[in-house]
């Protein structure tokens, strides 16, 4: 209902352009201990030349004291994949797996792993399991235990890379199965950077840019779509 005035997160010297920024795309999330874990892009030279973007990584911060102040957990060094925007999977044990955003060549979805509780990260890897096209993704751990991704899979025409959206699921966070359509690749539309939060009764609120995608674009037809998804069996199996 009410907030306290905007200020900096902080500044380490480690992050490229050296201030904390928060959440690029998708959320943090809060680990057993009150820890809030925030995934992070560093981008150096984003409104640059195309050459600037090759030192593009992940970065994580966190805070310790629910939000008072910031620091950073660990920068992850250059990958080819270029990658930005992760987000976070939570699996048993204190292993944490973040994918996010390839902005390199290839489809596959670039990967770090930890296995406690984020204060350690593995170097960033490609997981062609989960082929994307080069949007934002968002991942979510459901509260069941399962992960799913939604994300802009490689359609018939690689002209339209963001005509088609799924949503993916896996039980580990690497192996990755179709579980839904959500925009099929031909209807003339693109629907691109979702974002996902589960609400009570196993329903998933999905929201997504949805735009044509063919001739000048009126930003007057751009719309935020809104879908909502059961997770849970209904009696005719659906």
């Amino acid at each position: 209902m009410t907030w306290s005035p905007p200020r900096p997160l902080g500044n380490d010297p480690r992050i490229p352009g050296g201030r904390l920024c928060g959440p690029t795309k998708n959320p943090p999330i809060q680990l057993p201990d009150g820890t809030i874990l925030v995934p992070s892009s560093s981008e150096p030279g984003v409104k640059k030349a195309e050459k600037q973007f090759k030192d593009l990584s992940w970065h994580f911060e966190k805070s310790t004291d629910g939000g008072k102040s910031w620091s950073l957990v660990q920068a992850l060094p250059p990958s080819p994949l270029r990658p930005i925007q992760p987000g976070i999977l939570v699996l048993g044990g204190g292993k944490l797996i973040a994918l996010g955003r390839n902005e390199g060549k290839g489809n596959d979805t670039p990967m770090a792993a930890s296995n406690d509780w984020g204060a350690a990260w593995s170097e960033i890897s490609g997981l062609a399991a989960l082929p994307q096209s080069h949007s934002g993704i968002a991942p979510l751990t459901l509260s069941d235990g399962t992960h799913i991704c939604i994300l802009n899979t490689p359609g018939a025409d690689p002209k339209r890379p963001r005509e088609q959206l799924d949503l993916m699921v896996s039980r580990n966070g690497v192996e990755w199965t179709l579980g839904l359509r959500l925009n099929p690749d031909g209807d003339g539309m693109v629907a691109h950077y979702p974002q996902v939060v589960e609400t009570s009764g196993g329903k998933l609120h999905i929201v997504f840019t949805y735009a044509p995608d063919a001739g000048p674009q009126d930003w007057r037809q751009r719309v935020i779509r809104h879908m909502v998804v059961s997770t849970r069996l209904g009696r005719n199996g659906r």
